[in-house]
């Protein structure tokens, strides 16, 4: 059964509320990830942190 036309409108009303921001969120993700590569060093000596816990960190960005 084809969706009705008040279906469809709202799902396109809802799309264009919501796919921005998530947009966003996937492109403030992505420069972190860049990032990364530049703060792995500095990470390491200032911070303390062993291997293993920078690649648990850089992991949690990958997951979305």
């Amino acid at each position: 059964m084809a969706p009705s036309a008040e279906e469809v409108a709202l799902l396109r009303k809802m799309d264009l509320r919501i796919l921005p921001f998530i947009w966003v969120m996937y492109l403030v993700n992505f420069l972190d990830r860049v990032n990364l590569g530049n703060v792995h060093l500095p990470f390491l000596e200032d911070l303390g942190l062993t291997e293993v816990q920078y690649t648990l960190g850089v992991g949690i960005f990958f997951v979305g």
